[in-house]
């Protein structure tokens, strides 16, 4: 996992970082660690792509993998990023309520 969690946070554009998804067959289908889910959250918020972000974030939700503070964060960080301050204060309310991981 450490080559590919590497080449994810080494990735400088959305071309890049999908030819490394699909090589290593990563997809929204399946359930990964956490720290995939942080890695490729983090990448697509550096390369402008807040939607996508917010794709996987609920992708994790949805697959019920361990939602932690720093998932919480690039989710956040995309709310921004769309100007959608009513998800991202939902997403605030929801850590204070049950404290991320």
């Amino acid at each position: 996992t450490g080559p590919v969690l590497q080449q994810i946070r080494q990735s400088k554009d959305i071309e890049q970082l999908n030819g490394v998804l699909e090589c290593n067959q990563l997809n929204q289908k399946y359930k990964y660690e956490a720290k995939f889910y942080v890695e490729i959250m983090t990448c697509l918020n550096k390369v402008s792509k807040p939607d996508e972000t917010m794709s996987w974030f609920t992708s994790a939700r949805n697959l019920a993998v361990d939602v932690n503070a720093r998932m919480y964060t690039a989710a956040i960080t995309a709310c921004a990023r769309l100007r959608d301050v009513k998800r991202a204060c939902e997403l605030l309310k929801e850590t204070a309520e049950t404290g991320p991981i």
